[in-house]
């Protein structure tokens, strides 16, 4: 998600709808669930940082079965012909921003 809104953040975007099939991770950011993990603490302060430079960054909880889009984007990732190329763009983060 961090990466996903540094992206539109630096097209210029001033608006974006956040969806994750993770239901912990969208009740942290959108404060139906604690956060006390320290350095999920840190990732959520760099969250709730990205979200604060938009208009609006509403972030919606959808279900596993519901999201067709990432089921089919997690079998290709691992379901590559030896011939061809894949590219995956990723960005890591040694701590949180």
């Amino acid at each position: 998600m961090l990466a996903r809104l540094n992206l539109a953040y630096h097209m210029g975007a001033c608006e974006v709808t956040c969806k994750s099939d993770s239901r912990v991770m969208v009740g942290q950011v959108n404060r139906e669930f604690e956060v006390k993990e320290p350095l999920l603490q840190q990732y959520y302060h760099a969250a709730k940082n990205s979200i604060a430079r938009f208009s609006k960054a509403p972030l919606e909880h959808i279900p596993r079965e519901d999201n067709k889009r990432a089921d089919i984007l997690s079998k290709l990732s691992v379901t590559k012909k030896k011939s061809h190329q894949r590219s995956v763009i990723q960005i890591w983060l040694r701590h949180p921003v």
